[in-house]
């Protein structure tokens, strides 16, 4: 335990410089987020829970800890490393997690979403447009990824075996890649970071995307509940109505929000 504590502690051991603002990306397609909004903080409370907080709160939530991979105390830590690195609230990274998995980096779906955050392909293929990555999109179109500095920093950072910037001709290829890359994350050793870094980029991402859709959100204002539930949504993605004819997606965003405001701490 101490020295997984202390792996992580050096690889998390620089914070993240804010970046300069940048002019959204202007692509026929795809998915534009300017860097303004991708850096600007996500937080629905004004400071970050504790490490202790998050611990005593994974063990009330999961008093069965069973054959998880990772202790708890690791599990918090790297959720609060990573919330201050991405600078976003770890209570709502908690909550996603909590939605997705219970907090077991071995969960697989019926539908073959994996890990911690229910990583998917698309999302993967989303991961990889927020890193800068060059594909093809929709198998006849070359599209520059939207990803800015920002994310690509914090990915090269945490994990440096990423392959930033590969070039994939077409949609198969994008298809594939994602696929291979979705094995990767979750047989990497330091499970909970790979997933956890790849889930933060993602949500981060989508609520920064929402928010540059309306003239009355700013970065000062990406932290609103407002934004974040629409960034769920889009995390989530699911249309599929409920019995009580709410959207699956909308559902989920509810519920985490809901989570969060439960949070006491």
């Amino acid at each position: 335990m101490t020295m997984l504590r202390l792996a992580w502690t050096a690889a998390f051991a620089l914070c993240m410089s804010c970046a300069d603002a940048l002019p959204p990306v202007s692509t026929p397609s795809g998915y534009p987020v300017s860097l303004s909004y991708a850096s600007a903080p996500v937080m629905m409370r004004s400071e970050q829970p504790t490490e202790a907080d998050l611990t005593t709160y994974l063990e009330q939530k999961v008093p069965n800890w069973g054959a998880r991979p990772q202790s708890r105390e690791l599990l918090a830590f790297a959720i609060r490393t990573l919330a201050l690195d991405f600078d976003i609230d770890a209570r709502l990274l908690t909550a996603l997690i909590a939605q997705e998995s219970a907090f077991d980096a071995r969960a697989v779906s019926p539908t073959g979403a994996v890990g911690l955050t229910q990583l998917t392909i698309s999302g993967i293929s989303e991961f990889v447009d927020q890193s800068g990555a060059t594909y093809g999109h929709l198998g006849n179109r070359t599209y520059a990824g939207s990803g800015t500095a920002y994310f690509q920093e914090a990915i090269q950072k945490h994990w440096a075996s990423f392959p930033v910037g590969k070039p994939l001709e077409d949609f198969p290829a994008r298809t594939a890649w994602a696929r291979s890359l979705k094995e990767r994350i979750f047989s990497q050793p330091d499970q909970y970071g790979a997933q956890i870094i790849a889930g933060a980029t993602i949500l981060k991402a989508a609520i920064a995307h929402v928010c540059t859709q309306s003239s009355r959100c700013t970065p000062a204002t990406i932290g609103q509940a407002e934004w974040i539930r629409a960034g769920l949504e889009r995390y989530n993605g699911d249309t599929t109505p409920r019995a009580d004819g709410e959207q699956e997606k909308v559902h989920y965003a509810k519920q985490i929000i809901k989570m969060v405001e439960q949070m006491r701490f």
